[in-house]
This record gives structure tokens, sequence and C-alpha cells, in this order.
């Protein structure tokens, strides 16, 4: 039997005010534990990364953290 697990894709750039919120807010909920977050960040340049990892450690999520290089490329290969 197959087990099934929810996951939760994030994709963030420059989001340190709203990201904090956004992991509570999934926490908060009753059926999120043990629900996989990743988080596809494209290369912030603000304190996202750090405040998702203070939070995920926090907050006791299973998250994991994408840094996107070429966020361009993977949006339109053709520019």
């Amino acid at each position: 039997m197959l087990s099934k697990q929810l996951t939760i894709v994030i994709p963030t750039y420059n989001e340190e005010k709203y990201i904090a919120q956004t992991l509570y807010a999934i926490a908060a909920q009753s059926k999120t534990k043990g629900v996989k977050i990743i988080i596809a960040d494209a290369k912030s340049t603000d304190s996202t990364r750090s405040i998702v990892l203070a939070n995920s450690f926090e907050l006791n999520l299973n998250l994991e953290i994408i840094i996107k290089i070429y966020m361009r490329q993977l949006i339109d290969p053709f520019k």
C-alpha cells in the first residue's frame, strides 16, 4: 500500500515580510503534521532564507530548501 504525503511548495524571492507568517499559518493547521514543505528560493537578496531556517526549527517543520540559480531560464528558456 502506498503512503500518501502532502507536499507544499512555496516559491520565494525576497519574501522576508511574509514568509514567517506563511510558515506559521501552515504550522497552525491541524492536518499539517508530517507535511513536507519545499521552499523554492530564486536567489533572494534579503533575509528570506535565514527567516525560513529560523522558523522551521522553531516550528519543527519538515522543510527542504531549493535555491534556484537560473530562475529566469526556468521561467522562460527562450529569453
